[in-house]
């Protein structure tokens, strides 16, 4: 398959070169064109717009931050939708509002192009290791025409529904991630304050009723380990978590605990921690409790 794919961060980059070592002729391209060259040398072809990366292509990924920039390579003299024509098919693996794909859906099928909102999960290193969870939104032909292109990205690919489906459930996850962690930073700060061994705590959670996928990625290596270098950043979460709770509000949910979590995740931010590990967190739980 000839596959584009634009945006090459810390999970769209690991995404790519593991779509051109499966043997697709790849196209990147990134605002900050530095990012192009690791793929480059290993055989992909790179562009000077997302336009120019999407003309000609069977499928073309994209892999952004934010909504905002989800539009701002898509629409446009040079956005990709600009060099896509009918019978391609569009695969959205960025986090967005089901609202946001939902509309890229409708823009699209007046032209005969298909989109499939395909949110991952597994952090840096399933995206590394081509093992990542996608949770896909739209029609169900177009994703079965795509399996080559997610059996490169994933181990776990499941269609859930038309579009937007995908972002749905993926914020939906995004909800679990934010409060488990807050949960478990929390009670590894008041541990700390009452003495206890952290190893020792957390070999026991690991089997009792407490233990999480979160308690098993945070503690070893971030909460005890202190590396808060690398991996899902907190501010993408605070992103996640307002996306979110956006959601809830226009289906009449009212979210109490993301709102909490968010609250501490954003005073982390405030602290200047965005950039870092979400698990960075705790720094921000550790000052207000007066710790070193």
């Amino acid at each position: 398959m000839k596959i584009a794919f634009i945006g090459l961060g810390n999970m769209g980059a690991p995404m790519a070169r593991n779509i051109l070592a499966a043997g697709h002729e790849l196209t990147v391209y990134n605002r900050t064109a530095s990012k192009m060259e690791p793929l480059a040398r290993l055989g992909a072809h790179t562009a000077s717009t997302p336009r120019a990366a999407a003309t000609g292509a069977d499928v073309v990924c994209t892999c952004v931050s934010v909504p905002a920039a989800l539009w701002a390579v898509a629409e446009g003299p040079d956005g990709l939708l600009a060099g896509m024509t009918a019978g391609q098919t569009l695969v959205d693996f960025s986090t967005v509002d089901p609202g946001t794909s939902q509309r890229l859906a409708e823009m699209c099928a007046t032209r005969g192009i298909d989109v499939l909102d395909a949110p991952v999960s597994g952090g840096t290193a399933g995206a590394a290791e081509g093992t990542l969870t996608v949770v896909v939104g739209g029609a169900k032909e177009a994703f079965e025409r795509v399996g080559p292109l997610m059996a490169a990205v994933g181990k776990n690919i499941v269609h859930v529904g038309g579009p937007g489906a995908g972002s749905t459930f993926k914020l939906i996850n995004q909800i679990l991630v934010g409060v488990n962690l807050a949960g478990v930073l929390e009670a590894f700060v008041l541990a700390r304050k009452a003495g206890l061994d952290l190893n020792v705590l957390y070999d026991v959670l690991r089997t009792s009723a407490g233990n999480s996928n979160m308690l098993n990625y945070a503690v070893p290596d971030h909460v005890i380990g202190r590396d808060f270098d690398g991996g899902f950043v907190l501010k993408l979460l605070i992103k996640d978590l307002d996306l979110a709770l956006q959601m809830g509000k226009d289906a009449h949910a009212t979210l109490f605990l993301p709102a909490v979590a968010r609250q501490l995740y954003e005073q982390a931010n405030l602290l200047g921690l965005g950039d870092k590990n979400m698990t960075a967190a705790i720094l921000a739980m550790e000052q207000l409790q007066g710790m070193s």
